[in-house]
C-alpha cells in the first residue's frame, strides 16, 4: 500500500505590485499553523519517505517546518517547478507514477488551487477544498506507484490549523457524540439486567457519561479527521445556528412494548431455555425484531379435507335413514 499527503502551504504576505509571488513568505500565523499541524501528523505516525515541494518561498518554508517536526532531513526535500507552476492533475499524477517503489509514504508540499483539485481528481470528489495549511491523505491499493490514476485513492485522513473557535466546536460535536453513544450503550445493558432500575437511573448515568467525556475531550491533543464522513468537503463549516445539546433517550423506553409482546410469543412457542449471559442479551435485544405470522407453506387439498370431514362425521346407517 501507499499513502500520499497533499499539503497546501501555510498563510504568506499578501500579494503585491513591489514583492513577485514566487518570493512571498510565510507571516509569523502561517509559521505557528505550520509546526501546530506537523504536530499533529506526527502524533498520528507520519512518517513521510519522500517530501517534494513547490520552489516557491512560502512553499519551501512550509516544507522545511514539516521536515523538521516529522524528523525528514531538510536538505532531502526535492524541488520540483511544476508544482509551482500548476501543470494540471495529468501532469501532478505522472509525477507520482514516477516515484520510486521503495517510498512507501510521500509527501507534496503545494499551492491552490492545484492540490485541492489533485485531491479531488484521486478520490473522485469535486467537493474537496484544502484551506492553507490543509493536509489531505490519501491511500492507494499495489506495490508500485504506477497503481495512481484519477478515483483509485482511498481517503486516510485530513488535518488543518485549530483555532480557539474551531477547537470548542469540533470539542461540542465531539462531546455530544460520544455522550449519546455511551447512554445509549450503558442504558440497553442495564434494561437488559433490570428495566426498572435502569429507568430510575437513567438521569444518575447520563450525568456520570457526560462527566467523563468531558474529561476524555480536555485530554484530547490531535483534531486530525480520520472519518471521510466528518470532512464535508475537507473539513467542518460553521454551523448555521446553535444546536442544544439533547438528552440520549434510552432504548428500552422505545422498545418497551414490543419486547414485552415478542416475549409472550416466545413464551407460547418455546419451551424455557438456559438464561444467556447479559452480553448475549443486549446482542438478542439490538437484533429483535417483530416477526409476522407466517402461514403453513403447505395448504391441505380440497380432497384431503373432505375426506378428513367424512371421517370424523358419524355413520349413517340405514336405519337413520328412515
Amino acid at each position: 500500500m501507499k499513502t500520499l499527503y497533499l499539503v497546501r502551504h501555510a498563510k504568506a504576505v499578501s500579494r503585491s505590485e513591489e514583492l513577485p509571488d514566487f518570493s512571498r513568505s510565510l507571516v509569523k500565523k502561517g509559521e505557528k499553523d505550520a509546526s501546530s499541524v506537523a504536530k499533529m501528523l506526527k502524533r498520528e505516525g507520519v512518517m513521510p519517505d519522500i517530501i517534494i515541494s513547490s520552489p516557491a518561498n512560502r512553499a519551501i518554508e512550509t516544507a522545511h517546518i514539516f521536515a523538521k517536526r516529522l524528523g525528514y532531513p531538510v536538505k532531502a526535500i526535492l524541488l520540483r517547478d511544476m508544482v509551482y507552476e500548476n501543470g494540471g492533475n495529468p501532469d501532478f499524477i505522472k509525477m507520482i507514477q514516477e516515484l520510486p517503489g521503495k517510498y512507501k509514504t510521500a509527501m507534496i508540499v503545494g499551492h491552490d488551487p492545484s492540490m485541492s483539485e489533485l485531491a479531488g481528481a484521486l478520490l473522485d470528489n469535486d467537493n474537496i477544498s484544502l484551506p492553507k495549511t490543509g493536509v489531505f491523505g490519501v491511500t492507494f491499493k499495489g506495490r508500485s506507484w504506477k497503481v495512481v490514476d484519477s478515483g483509485t485513492a482511498t481517503f486516510s485522513m485530513a488535518a488543518q490549523p485549530v483555532d480557539k473557535n474551531t477547537k470548542a466546536r469540533m470539542d461540542k460535536q465531539l462531546r455530544k457524540e460520544i455522550t449519546k453513544l455511551l447512554s445509549t450503550e450503558i442504558n440497553e445493558i442495564l434494561c437488559v439486567v433490570d428495566e426498572k432500575s435502569a429507568k430510575k437511573m437513567a438521569k444518575q448515568i447520563d450525568a456520570t457519561v457526560k462527566d467523563l467525556v468531558q474529561n476524555f475531550v480536555n485530554l484530547r491533543k490531535s483534531y486530525a479527521f480520520k472519518n471521510v464522513d466528518d470532512i464535508h468537503g475537507l473539513f467542518m463549516p460553521e454551523p448555521s445556528a446553535e444546536e442544544p445539546e439533547t438528552e440520549p433517550v434510552a432504548e428500552c423506553d422505545k422498545k418497551e412494548d414490543e419486547l414485552e409482546q415478542q416475549n409472550e410469543l416466545k413464551k407460547e412457542a418455546k419451551p424455557k431455555q438456559a438464561k444467556k449471559g447479559v452480553s448475549q442479551q443486549v446482542k438478542a435485544r439490538k437484533e429483535a425484531k417483530p416477526t409476522p405470522e407466517k402461514k403453513s407453506a403447505v395448504q391441505p387439498l380440497e380432497s384431503d379435507t373432505q375426506q378428513i370431514k367424512e371421517k370424523n362425521e358419524p355413520k349413517k346407517t340405514e336405519e337413520n335413514k328412515k
